[in-house]
This record gives structure tokens, sequence and C-alpha cells, in this order.
């Protein structure tokens, strides 16, 4: 009799710190998910201000406000406007990374399978430019800070660099071009081009995708024309 009792009084136990066990771990499933409700609501109203107002003048009171939470709130989560905006980007830029690549059909010539990739980057840059001048103004310093967004955007940036020179390799593997360096100065020579005409396109007050892309396209046909390319290369 005592021992049957005493089991049940040790089931009951059991059963109560089971349900406190299934309680907190719902309470703490519930605070993640306000966590990631609370940062999708920053990073929607950052833009937003941001493409309304301009980078300048935007404030982090009003973007806190917006997001209706409090700027304490806010600074749990980017210190300052840099940090935002490069909070909304990495997460933008990653994705269109990966559908620029993925968009790339093997049997293109290696330069158009360059403008399938960078033309996914005009578009984005061409939706916010003010945001983007920003972005790419800031970037050669903010890159090598000792901040999260940095190094969360750096792990971006190294995926980008990754997935081209992957291209670049798959494009001397198949004998579409036959450089005489190694693939990854080649990747580096293409990425700094790129770079470069991506900010002087977009300090132009009007700038236009196709006419962007037009002299990318001009100077990646030059790289190319010096790397010894075959039939296919164009």
């Amino acid at each position: 009799m005592e021992t049957r009792i005493a089991s049940r009084i040790l089931n009951d136990i059991f059963d109560l710190l089971l349900k406190i066990r299934v309680s907190e771990n719902y309470m703490v499933g519930l605070r993640e998910q306000n966590k990631r409700e609370k940062l999708e609501r920053i990073k929607s109203s950052a833009k937003t201000i941001f493409l309304e107002k301009g980078f300048d003048e935007a404030t982090t009171k009003e973007i806190a406000e917006h997001a209706r939470v409090g700027t304490g709130t806010l600074f749990n989560y980017a210190a300052d406007k840099r940090d935002l905006i490069f909070l909304i980007a990495a997460d933008e830029i990653d994705d269109l990374v990966n559908r620029g690549f993925s968009d790339v059909p093997e049997d293109l010539p290696f330069l158009e399978q360059l403008i399938v990739v960078f033309r996914h980057h005009y578009q984005y840059y061409h939706s916010s430019r003010d945001m983007g001048l920003r972005l790419l103004r800031e970037l050669p310093f903010y890159h090598f800070e000792n901040r999260p967004q940095a190094k969360r955007f750096g792990e971006h940036y190294e995926n980008f660099r990754t997935q081209l020179s992957l291209l670049v390799k798959t494009a001397i593997e198949q004998k579409k071009i036959e450089p005489d360096e190694d693939f990854e100065l080649v990747t580096d020579v293409i990425f700094s081009l790129f770079s470069r005409e991506l900010r002087r396109w977009l300090c132009d007050p009007n700038p236009e995708v196709e006419k962007g892309l037009f002299r990318l396209r001009r100077y990646f046909k030059l790289v190319i024309s010096g790397l010894n390319p075959k039939s296919d290369a164009f």
C-alpha cells in the first residue's frame, strides 16, 4: 500500500516537473519569437525612414517610434544608424547574391554569366539609391570595425566572393577562358571592376540599370579579351 502511494507521488512529481519544463520551453520560444518580430519591425522601419527622409535626415528616435519599440530596445540590435543600414542590407544582399548565382545558366558565355550575376546588384541599388550610396561609402571602413553587424556583413561578403570564385574557376575548367594567372586573381580583378563601376554608376543622379550594365559589360569584355578567350567566351 505504502509502495503504491509512494509510486503515485513520484509520478505526480514527475508530471509536475515535465509541465514546468514544457512551460519554460514555451516561454523561451515565445521570447525568441518576440525578439525576431521586434528585429523585423526595426529593419522594416529603418528602411522605410531611410528611403523617405534619406540617411542623414533620419533619426534613431523616429525609427524606434515607427517600429513601436523604445530607443533602448533599438540600441540592443544596432548601436547607431550605420549599424542599422548594414543590418538591413546584410540579409538582402545575401539573398540577391544567392539568387544571382542560382540564375546563371551553365551554357551561357562567361561574359553573359557575369552580367546575370551583377544585374541583381544593379537592380537592388537602383531601388534604394540613397541607402545604397551610404552603404558603399561606409563599407570600406565599416567592414574592418569590431561590430557585430560588421562581422555578419563580412560573412555575406565572403559568400559573394566565394561564389564568384567558383564561377570563374568553372569557366576556366570549361575552357571558356584560359588566363595566365590563377582564378583567385581573376576573381579579384572582376570584383574590383564591378565595385568601381557600381560606385561610379550610383553617383549619377538618375542611374539607369541597362546603361550601367552596358558599361560594365564593356569593361568585362576588355578583361576577357586579355585572357586568351575561346570562341564561346563572349
